[in-house]
């Protein structure tokens, strides 16, 4: 425990200054659209921080390879002792950066203002529907805050999870290993999309659109990081 701890100590501190430099950006957005919402005296304000944490985590997923794993390793960390303290490191930094981006969308209510992305239409037959999107969750049927906290933390061990094997490929395998990784990705789409496995795909996440999907995507994600150890197992410094 005590080892586990000084990894993730040393995780924390390592993506520190970017965690930083990252919700300072994103916090002058916010700053901004709610200026000018005033201004215009309008309700809305366009601004919402779930999707560029989404992409955050894309990048903090990679970047865990190449500038901790290397350190770690150095110290004579076993690969097992990395492999389940960045399984708890990835589950921190998801929550950490889910509580923050709901953080401002109290913010925002206090303020008597709504945060919206924009406009999104359905067309159901003759009749269209329009209401302004903020967040994935919408689309549920039972659409809590709850709710939405969660669907965005799988989201973000998904995405983590997903990039840092990408990563691990990339590191371990090179431009080659990595670039044909991607290639199975783009094969195995063209394939759908010949077959029309494609729109089978996204008629089962439409009329399966509950939380049990996210749960179920929880579960790819738990494996996948099960079977990232394959590589990490092989992982040696560059």
């Amino acid at each position: 425990m005590r080892e586990m701890k000084s990894i993730l100590y040393y995780l924390l501190v390592n993506v520190r200054r970017t965690f930083i430099i990252f919700w300072i950006i994103l916090t002058s957005i916010y700053m901004v659209s709610m200026i000018f919402s005033f201004i215009v005296n309008n309700e809305h304000v366009f601004f919402q921080a779930y999707f560029p944490v989404y992409i955050f985590s894309m990048v903090i997923g990679m970047w865990t390879v190449k500038n901790a794993l290397p350190y770690l390793l150095k110290m004579g960390i076993t690969r097992k002792m990395m492999y389940g303290s960045i399984w708890l490191y990835f589950f921190i930094f998801a929550v950490v950066n889910v509580l923050l981006a709901h953080l401002y969308s109290f913010i925002t209510s206090l303020l008597n203002r709504t945060q919206t992305g924009g406009t999104f239409t359905i067309v159901n037959g003759v009749e269209e529907y329009v209401f302004d999107f903020t967040h994935i969750a919408q689309f549920l049927t039972n659409d809590t805050l709850i709710n939405r906290v969660l669907v965005d933390i799988i989201l973000c061990m998904t995405v983590l999870t997903f990039m840092f094997i990408m990563g691990l490929i990339f590191y371990q395998y090179g431009l080659i290993g990595g670039f044909s990784f991607v290639g199975l990705f783009l094969i195995a789409y063209f394939i759908l999309l010949a077959t029309d496995g494609l729109m089978d795909v996204f008629s089962y996440i439409y009329n399966n659109f509950t939380m049990v999907l996210f749960y179920q995507l929880l579960g790819i994600t738990c494996l996948l990081y099960l079977l990232s150890y394959i590589i990490l197992r092989r992982f040696t410094l560059k």
